[in-house]
C-alpha cells in the first residue's frame, strides 16, 4: 500500500462520519492534521513515525490527547501494534497502553486492503 492509502485508510477507521476536514495550516509533509469545523481543540493526527510505522491521536473537548495508537504497514495490510487511552486514576490523567488478548487483537486490529468492514468489527 501507499503512504496516501494507508493514511486514507486511518483516517476512515477513526472518522467513519467525515467530521475531520485537513487542517492545512498545522499539516506537514509527514503529519497530517485533521480538524472539525468551527472547533480548534477536536484533532485527529496521523503521522509517519518511522519505516513503515503509523501513529494515530485524537484529542478531546479542551485538546487534551485521549488515545494513540500504532500501526505497522505491510504489503497489504496495516496491523495495530498498540493503544495508548487516557485513564484517571487518584486525580491524575495519564495515557496507559492497553492490554489485550491476543485473540481479539488479531479480530480487531488488522486492516487489509479491499476487505469488507462490518459495523462490529471496528475497534473504535
Amino acid at each position: 500500500m501507499t503512504e496516501k492509502e494507508i493514511e486514507k485508510q486511518l483516517h476512515r477507521l477513526y472518522d467513519p462520519e467525515g467530521q475531520y476536514r485537513i487542517n492545512q495550516k498545522y499539516s506537514s509533509s509527514d503529519k497530517h492534521v485533521y480538524t472539525q469545523e468551527g472547533d480548534k481543540y477536536h484533532w485527529l493526527t496521523i503521522s509517519r513515525t518511522g519505516k513503515n510505522i503509523y501513529s494515530v491521536t485524537k484529542t478531546d473537548a479542551s485538546g487534551l490527547i485521549t488515545m494513540r495508537d500504532a500501526y505497522q504497514s505491510d504489503e497489504n495490510s496495516l496491523r495495530c501494534i498498540s493503544k495508548e487511552r487516557l485513564v484517571t486514576k487518584q486525580g491524575r490523567s495519564v495515557l496507559e497502553l492497553l492490554r489485550e488478548s491476543k485473540r481479539e487483537s488479531e479480530r480487531t486490529s488488522t486492516i487489509g486492503r479491499n476487505k469488507p468492514k462490518n459495523k462490529g468489527d471496528r475497534s473504535l
